[in-house]
């Protein structure tokens, strides 16, 4: 190939189908494709450059010695002709690893850019049904305002699972709350009816004549009956309200 038609264009297009059939890269090529945190890149490979050619020593030798060292130093123009190549290919590669590098942050930037600035939950489609539509007719105005309404319906219908999510949340903790201090004032009524059955005992009064414990409750059940003492409540404070 001729050298003045290798031009960095060309290579990007080279670089840029090799990356496309990599299953680690490919993602950087394609625009479809949106970078996540699953997404890695391989990092740098540093390469350390070659040794110089020696320098002959040329002082007072023989034409025998002096034709070895010249088929010396013709080796030694060949190594440095390969240290050459090797530096270049070192130096094409960092390039290249510093383009993919840059494609690599200019996805991440995008995908952190639109995750950072969402679109607006409010846009409305203004072309119904995939159709051409004169954007001053009646029924294209109308069917904005009805778009415009759906969105407030969905959105005060999300705001009020919000507010329903949030009060049940309250009163899940409050009835907590509630459940055990009830648990610790049981626990006070049978530590009392204990010491009286102790007493009690003590001055030989019959067993059946002992008081009863209290019976054994049940969280689900106790819990059903406090909501709905705490539904009759909130009745009854509404319709308070209603008549004042």
């Amino acid at each position: 190939m001729d050298a003045s038609l290798y031009t960095p264009s060309k290579q990007m297009r080279m670089m840029t189908t090799s990356l496309a059939l990599t299953s680690s890269g490919s993602f950087l090529v394609q625009p479809t494709v949106k970078i996540t945190s699953r997404h890695t890149i391989d990092p740098p490979i540093l390469e350390a450059r070659g040794t110089g050619a020696l320098v002959p020593n040329i002082d007072e030798i023989t034409p025998r010695q002096l034709k070895a060292e010249i088929m010396h130093l013709r080796n030694d123009m060949s190594l440095a002709h390969q240290h050459l190549i090797a530096r270049d290919g070192i130096i094409e590669s960092a390039h290249a690893t510093l383009v993919v590098q840059n494609i690599f942050v200019e996805k991440q930037s995008l995908a952190l850019n639109t995750k950072e600035n969402p679109r607006p939950k409010n846009s409305t489609k203004v072309s119904m049904e995939g159709k051409g539509r004169h954007l001053t007719g009646s029924e294209f105005m109308n069917a904005v305002e009805e778009a415009g309404k759906a969105w407030e319906n969905q959105e005060n219908t999300r705001q009020e699972k919000r507010l329903w999510k949030e009060n049940a949340k309250k009163q899940k903790e409050e009835l907590e709350r509630w459940w055990k201090e009830f648990k610790t004032q049981r626990a006070s009524e049978s530590a009392e009816r204990e010491k009286l059955c102790q007493w009690l005992r003590e001055e030989r009064v019959r067993v059946k004549d002992l008081p009863k414990g209290p019976s054994c409750v049940l969280k689900a059940d106790w819990m059903k009956a406090a909501i709905q003492d705490l539904d009759d409540k909130s009745d009854d404070n509404n319709d308070e309200s209603e008549e004042e």
